[in-house]
C-alpha cells in the first residue's frame, strides 16, 4: 500500500473518530439536559438524579479519552500533509510555475485591452 492509500485510510478513520465525538457531545447535551429536568421535579428521587448524573460522567470520561486519541493520532496527520506540502514545494518547478502565472497575466491583460477598445467604439 503506498503512503497515499495509507494516509487516505489513516484520515477516513481520524474522520470517524471526530464524528463519533460529535455524536458524543450530543448525546452528552441531552444527558445534562434530562438531569436538568430531572432536578427541577420535585418528587424525583435522589437516586435518581444521582444515577442521571452518573451517565453523564461515564460519558464525559468517554469523551475525554476520545479526545486524548483523537489528539494523539491528529499530530501524524498533520505532519504528513507538512511533508507533503514541503516536498510539493521542493519538487515544484518554480520557475515554471512564475512563467505560467505571467502567460496568465498577460493574456488577462490582452482580454481586457481588447474590451476597453470595444467599448470605445
Amino acid at each position: 500500500m503506498g503512503y497515499n492509500n495509507f494516509f487516505n485510510s489513516y484520515f477516513v478513520e481520524l474522520n470517524n473518530l471526530t464524528d463519533l465525538l460529535n455524536k458524543y457531545a450530543n448525546a452528552y447535551r441531552l444527558l445534562i439536559g434530562g438531569a436538568g429536568e430531572l432536578n427541577n421535579i420535585a418528587d424525583v428521587k435522589k437516586s435518581d438524579l444521582k444515577d442521571s448524573l452518573e451517565r453523564v460522567y461515564k460519558l464525559g470520561d468517554i469523551m475525554d479519552d476520545l479526545l486524548k486519541t483523537i489528539d494523539s493520532v491528529e499530530i501524524c496527520y498533520m505532519d504528513y500533509l507538512k511533508i507533503k506540502a514541503q516536498l510539493i514545494g521542493d519538487k515544484s518547478f518554480k520557475d515554471d510555475i512564475l512563467t505560467e502565472v505571467d502567460n496568465e497575466l498577460l493574456f488577462q491583460n490582452s482580454t481586457k485591452s481588447r474590451s476597453d477598445i470595444n467599448d470605445k467604439d
